[in-house]
């Protein structure tokens, strides 16, 4: 096998691969860099990109240099994957890697590309805890208790996932469990103490501890 053929455009490499001889059972390939991965290779590869030294076409590749273009175009394709995933929606580092390879893409390419993402700042677990901890209480009008497995759920570890629910307003969340109190749970104020306690249930089981409860019932029967 050897490099047929180099396209450079401003944000990627295409590398032709093909056989040394014309051979129908042999197909060629392409693989697709980026120019972070191109550069990359070429340094592994003993040459020296920042003076214009590059793999030229027609060198020959052999199976470490093959192996090596391979895991570099598949770096290439897992960033791109992960910062289109990040771009419809946050995520935990874990959750992300998880997806990555789920897409069937290899533990370092999904390690790698996350740990990229972090670093050029696209990926921050504490920040996106706090949005996803805003939303699941502003929209799902959830607690703090509910919020804090949610996040666990989504992959965010547990010092990260109680951090961002303890940072909930206070004020927001007596709120959204007044608001509760009156849409799903109104018989919380009902004199029948097993209705009490069914509406109870549905709250504790949104989040909110029987304090909070209490509380809210009281500012209820005080409105």
């Amino acid at each position: 096998m050897l490099i047929s053929s180099i396209l450079l455009s401003e944000t990627a490499v295409t590398i032709a691969v093909a056989p040394d001889e014309p051979d129908a059972s042999t197909r060629g390939q392409l693989f697709v860099l980026s120019l972070y991965e191109w550069n990359r290779l070429n340094r592994a590869l003993g040459y020296d990109p920042s003076s214009g030294l590059t793999l030229p076409e027609g060198s020959p590749l052999d199976e470490q240099t093959f192996t090596l273009l391979e895991e570099a175009a598949e770096r290439t394709a897992a960033l791109r994957y992960a910062a289109r995933l990040l771009s419809a929606a946050d995520s935990s580092e874990a959750a992300l890697c998880r997806k990555l390879r789920e897409k069937g893409y290899s533990p370092a390419s999904a390690d790698d590309a996350v740990r990229r993402l972090k670093a050029k700042g696209y990926l921050d677990d504490r920040a996106a805890a706090a949005r996803y901890a805003e939303s699941l209480l502003t929209v799902k009008r959830y607690g703090k208790r509910r919020v804090y497995d949610m996040l666990l759920a989504r992959g965010f570890d547990r010092e990260c996932a109680r951090d961002a629910a303890d940072a909930l307003d206070p004020a927001v969340l007596a709120d959204a469990l007044d608001q509760l109190v009156r849409r799903r749970a109104p018989s919380l104020l009902s004199d029948d103490p097993l209705a009490q306690k069914k509406a109870a249930a549905v709250l504790m089981r949104l989040g909110y501890s029987s304090d909070e409860i209490r509380e809210a019932a009281r500012r209820a029967r005080e409105a």
